[in-house]
């Protein structure tokens, strides 16, 4: 008795773990999208193969939420220079409240907010 079985071409497939490494997966990973249908493959005896096309045009999943716009302060300079403001601002005595109500106006109005900046401090000294 003969069963003649029929071996893909092997030169265009790969065996999970070769997939795990091209992906930078881990072997039950690649093994788990197999097996879930993300990944297609073949089985031949005991040895599960993967096209090698299939490797190529994965795209996992991204963790997190994707950002529907870049704010502001990620928006790096073209040439990407780091560079630093310090603005000093001495407040009359009696005059926090009246500077502090300030700053808050200028952040509802989103004026703080500068293309290229990556962080705003207030700093205050006696």
């Amino acid at each position: 008795m003969s069963e003649d079985v029929i071996l893909p071409d092997l030169q265009e497939y790969v065996s999970i773990k070769e997939a795990a490494k091209t992906l930078g997966l881990a072997y039950k990973t690649v093994y788990e999208y197999v097996t879930e249908g993300r990944i297609k493959a073949v089985r031949a005896s005991d040895v599960i193969l993967i096209p090698r096309q299939e490797v190529k045009n994965f795209k996992p999943n991204i963790s997190g939420r994707p950002r529907a716009s870049v704010p502001l302060w990620r928006i790096s300079p073209e040439d990407n220079a780091l560079m630093q403001t310090s603005i000093l601002v001495r407040i009359r005595e009696g005059q926090d409240e009246a500077f502090k109500q300030r700053l808050a106006a200028m952040r509802r109005k989103k004026e703080h907010l500068f293309p290229g900046t990556i962080a705003r401090y207030i700093v205050s000294s006696k």
